[in-house]
């Protein structure tokens, strides 16, 4: 295959992703990419890749690739992605198109893909809006605070939960009648 071609069948398509916390934005960004073509690879960013350029991920690189694998939309997934995704990089894994979300202005998808940007190899889904791995760590955070995270108190007395059991229950033995 001539270099920078783009491969037509199958036709597949890369998304890099963070993917901390796995949630339903992240299932219909998935959704949305894997509808683009026949097949979708998904590039895991490493930890300290991310810490460049925003926090580092809660979850291991070896946990978001499991929740990555078991989605119903991935076919593949590739750990320690590049950060900056190039036509020589989809060549290399047999991809058609790059995939982002709309909520990126355009100087931020140039700079993240200024190589795919001219060439027609990057496309772009609605972002999923109402839910991101920035709301939930920010709601876990609101939670502890107000100690509505903890565990409550059990309803049961705590002198009946341990209250000795009752005559003729198994495991005691029975006298003959």
């Amino acid at each position: 295959m001539p270099m920078h071609s783009i491969p037509t069948s199958p036709c597949l398509i890369y998304v890099d992703v963070v993917c901390d916390l796995f949630h339903p934005g992240h299932v219909g960004f998935l959704r949305q990419a894997r509808a683009l073509g026949d097949g979708l690879i998904v590039g895991v960013c490493g930890d300290a890749d991310v810490a460049t350029y925003k926090p580092r991920p809660v979850m291991s690189m070896d946990e978001r690739m499991a929740v990555l694998a078991a989605c119903r939309y991935v076919d593949r997934v590739i750990p320690n992605a590049p950060l900056h995704c190039t036509r020589a990089w989809l060549d290399e894994i047999g991809a058609a198109y790059a995939c982002h979300g709309d909520d990126f202005p355009q100087a931020e998808l140039e700079y993240w893909y200024r190589d795919l940007v001219g060439s027609g190899r990057l496309k772009v889904v609605p972002y999923t809006q109402g839910i991101s791995t920035r709301d939930i760590v920010e709601r876990i955070s609101r939670r502890l605070n107000d100690g509505s995270l903890r565990r409550p108190q059990s309803p049961v007395p705590e002198a009946a939960a341990v209250a000795a059991p009752a005559s003729g229950l198994a495991g005691e033995e029975q006298s003959p009648a």
